[in-house]
């Protein structure tokens, strides 16, 4: 939940500058998912805490989940502009 409520916030930081839109939410999703989930992913591979077949299929999924939370927090956000 915090992760797209980051997301949201990243987008609309920076949609008066960059603009709006599908593009940039989404950017904005891939940003959090890379800073919170990928470099930890990455962490436990190389810690070997977990197999990687888990640590990946973890990842994908939540990229999935902070992607799409993020493209429906911009689509609301800029529902009312």
């Amino acid at each position: 939940m915090l992760d797209g409520l980051a997301g949201v916030w990243i987008y609309a930081s920076v949609r008066p500058r960059l603009g709006g839109g599908l593009t940039m939410a989404l950017l904005a999703g891939l940003f959090v998912w890379i800073v919170g989930r990928l470099g930890v992913a990455l962490d436990l591979i190389a810690l070997g805490v977990f197999p990687l077949r888990i640590v990946v299929e973890q990842s994908a999924v939540g990229m999935i989940a902070i992607v799409s939370g993020v493209l429906f927090g911009g689509w609301v956000y800029g529902a009312d502009r």
